[in-house]
Formats: C-alpha cells, structure tokens, sequence
C-alpha cells in the first residue's frame, strides 16, 4: 500500500477487513486479515497476531469451516495465554465453543465456556459474562436439557439488563423463547420472541432479526398458525437473500454472529 508505514498499514487492513466481513464480503475479509497478520508477525506485535488469528477464524467460522476455524482459534489462545491477556483468551474460547457447538462437540464446547465463566468473574467482566452465561444456555438447549438452558439464558439475561448491554439482552431474550418453545410454553415463548424481535429491529440487526422470525415460524407452525409461520419465514428469507448469507443451524435455531475485533 504505497509508502504507508507498517502500523498504519496494519491499522488500515483491520479495519478495512472489518467492514467486508460485516457485509459478508469473506474472501476480501480473509486477504486483509491475513494480510495484516503477516505485518503483525514482522513488527512482532503478539497481541494483534492473537487478535487477527481469531478474526481469521471467525471468517471461517461463518463460512462453515468449522475445523480450520478451531485451529485459528488454538493458535490465538496460545498467544493470549502467553501475554496472559485474560480478556483476550475469555474472546476466543467463545469463539472456539461456538465451533464446536457447531460441530455437534457439545462437551468441548461446555469446557470451553465452564472455564471461561471462572475466568469472567475472578476479573470482573460482566459484558462477557453475560455472553458466557448464554452461551452455556445455547449448548444445553442442543443437549435437549432444558432446565439448565433456562437457567443460564435467565442468569445472562439479568447480567446484560444490569449494564444495559442491549445486544446481549435480546440474544438472552431469543434463546429464553427458543428453549420454551421446546418445553412447549407457546404462549411464553411467543412474547419472549417477539420482545427479542423489536430490540434487533430497534438496533437495526438484520441478520439477528432474520434469525429470530426464522423461529417465529418454527414456534407457529408448531402452533399450527400456518399463515403467520409461513410470513415471518418468507421475512426472514427475503432478509437473507439481501445478505446474502446462509448460517447453518445445529439446533433449528442459528446462533449469534461472532463480532470481529478491530484495534
């Protein structure tokens, strides 16, 4: 990039990498990242190699890679753990528990955000305290155990509300009405699914909104409301053509979209 110097080069590829995985532009995203990885490499800079590793894997991630994704993610935690940078580490295992929930690896996954959870709390983050607690009622909703998935989306529900961490508070929101719906509390589910809907619309979350009227439909063909089940799938798909994205889901419900981090 012309004469510019290596840290401005390596500032402007993040966030350039940053804006194209936001429109799910991935290869354009992988060619920056990797790009500013080798630059991070050459200044030695530990701390940006971790963070790029975890971009990286990100983009695979969201790609279905889910293997290559983890090996991204490995190689950016053994950086973190070096620099004991405790925040960074707590990102990227829950990155790497997304994969393997994924993957169908619910145990891995369980460890991942077990041991990031004590992490979270000896060093006082309840940002991603709250994400940890949901992601744990993530995995237990894929392991059918509905009582604990309950429990901990209403413990990272609680957290976010304290912070007023609206992100988080709608994702606890959608998966409390994902895990009634599969415990067969339509009503309950109905409402929870529906506050989550007008706060991702409320934050102009596309995506996040498509995948919450994609349950929707799934909670109203199971009420056999067929014509509000068939409405909010035809929303959601003509959200996702715009997009232009396609997530696998493990549970019939998709996950959140992990965030890349910039400088």
């Amino acid at each position: 990039m012309g004469n510019l110097e290596p840290v401005t080069e390596l500032a402007y590829l993040c966030g350039l990498g940053n804006v194209y995985y936001s429109i799910s532009r991935y290869s354009e995203c992988f060619q920056c990242y990797q790009k500013g990885l080798e630059i991070a490499i050459e200044l030695d800079d530990k701390s940006m190699q971790s963070q790029l590793l975890n971009n990286l894997g990100s983009v695979y991630l969201m790609q279905s890679n889910y293997d290559t994704a983890i090996d991204f993610y490995e190689q950016g935690l053994t950086i973190a753990h070096e620099l004991k940078n405790r925040h960074l580490e707590n990102i990227l295992n829950t990155r790497l528990g997304l994969a393997y929930i994924y993957l169908g690896q619910y145990s891995k996954a369980l460890e991942c955000y077990q041991n990031e959870l004590v992490n979270v709390r000896e060093i006082g983050d309840p940002e991603q305290e709250s994400i940890v607690l949901t992601s744990l009622g993530l995995v237990y909703i894929c392991m059918e155990d509905y009582v604990k998935a309950l429990d901990y989306n209403k413990q990272g529900l609680e957290v976010a509300q304290k912070i007023g961490y609206r992100t988080q508070e709608a994702w606890g929101t959608c998966n409390i009405g994902k895990t009634l719906m599969r415990m067969n509390q339509y009503q309950e589910a109905e409402q929870h699914l529906q506050l989550a809907l007008s706060i991702f619309r409320e934050m102009e979350c596309r995506r996040a909104e498509s995948e919450v009227l994609e349950a929707l439909s799934e909670l109203y063909q199971n009420m056999n409301i067929d014509h509000l089940s068939a409405q909010c799938y035809a929303q959601a798909l003509v959200i996702t053509q715009e997009l232009g994205v396609t997530i696998i889901n493990p549970t019939s419900t998709k996950l959140a979209v992990p965030k890349v981090d910039g400088l």
